[in-house]
């Protein structure tokens, strides 16, 4: 959700972003200092960004070429940030305040991670190779035993809505939730959990999954949404559920992905 939207809703945002990306920037530092991925946090920052300061758009800046090749700022910034206070959600919390942020940004897990994926035949490791498979059945974390942020677990339990999506299903949704905890955190919350759909399935990883699919899946993972936010507009398939679907026109005209703005004021409906 962008800031313009959070403020729209008038939602108190917090986003409990997975740090188990091993591609990229994020996948080079990873391995260089032995850190989290940063690269996601580092696009909820941007997105949820409201000030005027050319911070926001610089996170986003890519070097091309010599040692920082590849390399984003705001990537850069983060690792700054984590080094100094030796602390992820408060290095988020920093950069944060830097960009005026609406809401707060928040790890999964402040340590290092792997997403392991399962089919009925292959075993695949990483979100890159994940995101690159089909016939996905399961994820988890790698080690099993990674702890939960403190700050992830108190927002679900306090979280009067808790939405889930829309991004990619196995690397973005269930790559935070499958974090032992989070899930467990899910079920005593006493927010109503909101599961936005995808408006199609054109990503490898969620191809030929229809909602009813994806609802199997998130309750295998012990998640269990109490309603379903599905873009009538969209191309992908609603297939047979028993949770309670609400439909909504949820993307531009222009394009095929949600208009935030669109989804705020559909989630607004649920709370008002």
């Amino acid at each position: 959700m962008s800031a313009k939207a959070a403020q729209i809703a008038g939602f108190e945002t917090t986003a409990v972003v997975s740090v188990a990306d091993n591609g990229g920037s994020s996948g080079r530092l990873r391995e260089a200092f032995d850190i989290p991925a940063l690269g996601d946090l580092r696009k909820c920052l941007g997105s949820l960004a409201t000030g005027s300061s050319p911070l926001k758009t610089l996170m986003e800046h890519r070097f091309d070429r010599g040692e920082f090749e590849g390399h984003s700022l705001g990537n850069l910034l983060l690792m700054a940030a984590l080094s100094h206070y030796g602390d992820l959600t408060m290095a988020c919390e920093a950069v944060g305040e830097m960009l005026e942020i609406a809401g707060s940004v928040v790890p999964a897990s402040s340590e290092v991670v792997d997403l392991m994926g399962f089919t009925d035949v292959t075993t695949v490791r990483g979100q890159v190779e994940i995101a690159a498979t089909t016939n996905l059945r399961s994820v988890a974390t790698d080690p099993i035993a990674v702890n939960a942020s403190l700050g992830s677990l108190t927002a679900i339990e306090s979280s009067e809505l808790i939405v889930l999506g829309p991004g990619s299903f196995f690397t973005s949704v269930l790559a935070a939730c499958v974090v032992p905890g989070i899930s467990q955190s899910l079920a005593s919350s006493i927010g109503k959990i909101v599961f936005v759909a995808n408006t199609d399935d054109s990503e490898i990883e969620n191809r030929n999954l229809s909602v009813a699919r994806q609802l199997e899946i998130l309750a295998d993972h012990g998640v269990f949404p109490d309603l379903v936010m599905f873009a009538e507009d969209g191309s992908l398939e609603l297939g047979d559920t028993e949770v309670p679907v609400l439909s909504a026109v949820l993307t531009d005209s222009h394009q095929k992905s949600h208009s935030s703005e669109l989804l705020a004021r559909a989630l607004l409906q649920i709370v008002t």
